[in-house]
């Protein structure tokens, strides 16, 4: 059985200040951000087209893109196995279109804010 190296031991029986880790408050910076402050999410008729359209468009794609990995010869097949495939990966893609659209949301929020 190998042994441990003293030095390797020592390093984790370390505090975690003297381990090198500032000593101030995680996520100090999203102290200055309330409940009070932030606004609901502006859900528009415009803004739904635009995240359908998006999706639609996604979905499209990744039917197209994923259609020639589906060991079948069967069309049928082809095209169901496709669809469900873009179905999970246009979930992921509409996830990730609202996440950029918080954080821009948050960016231009902070911007205005601190002129």
């Amino acid at each position: 059985m190998a042994r441990t190296p003293r030095r390797l031991v020592a390093y984790y029986r370390r505090s975690p200040r003297k381990a090198g880790l500032p000593n101030r408050r995680l996520f100090a910076h999203y102290a200055t951000i309330t409940m009070a402050d932030t606004a609901a999410p502006k859900l528009s008729p415009i803004n739904v087209l635009i995240d359908a359209t998006l999706v639609i468009a996604a979905f499209a794609l990744f039917f197209w893109l994923a259609m020639p990995h589906v060991p079948s010869e069967d069309p049928r097949q082809i095209a169901l196995w496709s669809a469900f495939c873009s179905s999970c990966m246009s979930g992921v893609f509409w996830i990730a279109w609202q996440m950029l659209k918080a954080v821009y949301r948050h960016q231009r929020a902070a911007a205005r804010a601190s002129e």
